[in-house]
């Protein structure tokens, strides 16, 4: 039988308290600038650590890629749509 993993609410709600957001608020554009920098920190010095890392950088970009095509659809199609509403509303 599979486990389906389970959620931990109560550690969720616990890290996600008012008073954290309130406290993220209140960090100025210099602190919250720290922050981010110290998150980026982290995340470079994970390059360092063995892992296949151009397999990573290719699904990043694949995601990347397929995000963009279903944009460039999207907007296409909206595009359509407005051309369609326009011609409808001006009889030539």
């Amino acid at each position: 039988m599979v486990d389906v993993p389970q959620q931990d609410w109560q550690f969720y709600e616990a890290r996600t308290r008012v008073e954290d957001a309130e406290w993220l608020r209140e960090l100025s554009t210099q602190d919250r600038f720290a922050l981010y920098e110290g998150l980026m920190d982290v995340i470079g010095g994970a390059r360092h650590v063995h892992g296949d890392w151009e397999r990573l950088d290719r699904w990043q970009w694949d995601q990347k890629v397929a995000t963009r095509k279903k944009l460039f659809g999207a907007y296409c199609k909206l595009d359509q749509l407005q051309r369609e509403r326009t011609a409808a509303n001006n009889p030539g």
